[in-house]
């Protein structure tokens, strides 16, 4: 039986199919991902039509979302401000 996290892993090939930048991946406690790109913060708010929260990362806290957000770590905190 697989685990979540390594479920979630047998999806980068779905998510690499999509072109370059269509998916943005922010992950603010590392540099570098082994499958995927990974962008800023700033980044993120400039590109992304929607924003998936699927961490509650501090440093995702006091961000002012102008778009969408989608939450799945229990903060209704990431409201457009």
């Amino acid at each position: 039986m697989q685990n979540n996290f390594q479920t979630s892993f047998d999806n980068k090939k779905f998510i690499q199919s999509y072109p370059p930048d269509f998916i943005i991946f922010v992950e603010p406690n590392i540099n570098h991902h082994e499958h995927f790109k990974l962008s800023s913060i700033e980044k993120s708010q400039e590109k992304a039509d929607i924003h998936f929260i699927l961490v509650a990362h501090r440093e995702f806290e006091d961000i002012s979302f102008s778009k969408k957000v989608i939450s799945f770590v229990g903060q209704n905190n990431f409201e457009k401000k």
